[in-house]
């Protein structure tokens, strides 16, 4: 079997097992941030006031997670 010349190597199991766990938590923060958004005093016992920049700040640090782990895995 010849080496290839592309510059590709599998990925590691380890690798893998971070990647999809980066991308799993990327969406958690993201459904939790639209869930007290969407509904906090009825999910989460959140007075209004706050339920909307808590939501929005998890829903931009999914984000961010997201793009992170694209960064560094998907490229």
């Amino acid at each position: 079997m010849r080496p290839r010349t592309d510059g590709y190597k599998p990925a590691a199991p380890f690798e893998m097992i971070m990647k999809y766990l980066g991308l799993a938590m990327a969406v958690v923060y993201v459904v939790i941030g639209v869930a007290i958004v969407w509904r906090a005093d009825e999910m989460f016992r959140l007075p209004s006031n706050y339920s909307l920049p808590l939501g929005c700040l998890l829903i931009i640090y999914g984000l961010f997670r997201g793009y992170g782990v694209y960064r560094k895995y998907f490229k």
